[in-house]
């Protein structure tokens, strides 16, 4: 009697776009990382003796974190069937490897940083003041925690209150929930939103820019031990002006003179981030607008504050 031989899995060659936040680890020797986080869209890869994030690896339907490789394969190909927590990948020479033996090349790079160009500040109001309404008609409110330290961070950094702002934002650190905590998403969307809105609508705006800029370092140092490992990766790419596509999106939208129905339709595809970080998001670059284009003193422009940050305190004219 014959016996048929084992089955052997069919080793797969695939391709993908890398962000190029990732480029210097995809294209150097190859090393290895492992599983830290599985989702059916997403996994996310770490240095096994440090637990930092260095990769993600993305369903083509998935979201394009700041540091994904994503392929061509849909959420429905199921692309990480299989795959747990701390298997080994070796990822370099343009390539990642899957514990499997499945190759993952990459083809081509985009960048996770938008170009926004020279941003006139009225249009970036009005762009603040549209995608407003919409996401209060959208998502929920944030909580009323959230909300109040969101509040106090950004009126801390148009007022240049360092003391004030350090205390907002290390309240926010992993406040929330889930692998990115509504606190962590907020911070990501402001600093985020400051790194690029800034210098494209007020270069002059100096001590605001140092004051978030160290604030930023702090935040980075602190996550590691306050947060959770996905957070902390997704905040060192805000420090770099690096965010996922649909925050991207939103960002350019906000500054461009576009029809309502664009700004409503891109803050739509952030809203579909996660359960709640795209709209965590959403508030953190509002937020940084509000900054952007705060009055400074002796400037008879209006100060535009959304709905999720109006508190009676924030009337304020202009900076101290």
């Amino acid at each position: 009697m014959h016996t048929l031989p084992p089955r052997v899995a069919r080793v797969r060659r695939l391709t993908g776009s890398a962000s190029v936040a990732v480029r210097s680890l995809l294209l150097g020797a190859p090393q290895e990382l492992t599983t830290a986080a599985v989702y059916p869209a997403a996994l996310h890869l770490a240095e096994p003796s440090t637990g930092r994030i260095r990769l993600a690896l993305v369903a083509h339907d998935g979201v394009a974190h700041p540091h994904a490789m994503v392929l061509t394969l849909p959420r429905d190909a199921v692309p990480f069937d299989g795959i747990r927590v701390y298997d080994a990948f070796q990822v370099g020479e343009r390539r990642v490897v899957t514990p499997r033996g499945d190759h993952v090349e990459v083809a081509r790079w985009w960048s996770p940083r938008p170009v926004l160009g020279h941003v006139d500040p009225p249009v970036l109001q009005e762009g603040v003041r549209i995608v407003d309404r919409h996401l209060a008609e959208l998502a929920p409110p944030l909580e009323d925690l959230e909300r109040s330290r969101l509040h106090a961070l950004t009126e801390a950094v148009i007022n240049d209150d360092g003391d004030l702002a350090a205390a907002a934002a290390h309240g926010l650190l992993g406040l929330g929930a889930g692998s990115t905590p509504t606190g962590d998403d907020l911070l990501a969307g402001l600093i985020a939103g400051m790194r690029l809105l800034v210098p494209a609508t007020e270069p002059d705006m100096a001590r605001s820019v140092a004051l978030v800029s160290d604030l930023a370092d702090q935040l980075v140092t602190a996550s590691v031990s306050a947060t959770t490992a996905v957070s902390h990766a997704l905040l060192r790419h805000a420090v770099a002006g690096e965010v996922c596509r649909p925050a991207a999106r939103l960002l350019v939208v906000l500054v461009r003179d576009v029809s309502e129905g664009t700004r409503r339709e891109a803050l739509e595809g952030l809203l579909r981030v996660g359960s709640l970080s795209g709209r965590d998001l959403a508030y953190g670059l509002l937020a940084a607008a509000t900054i952007a284009t705060a009055p400074e003193p002796g400037r008879a422009r209006p100060l535009v504050v959304p709905t999720s940050l109006s508190m009676p305190s924030m009337s304020s004219p202009g900076r101290v």
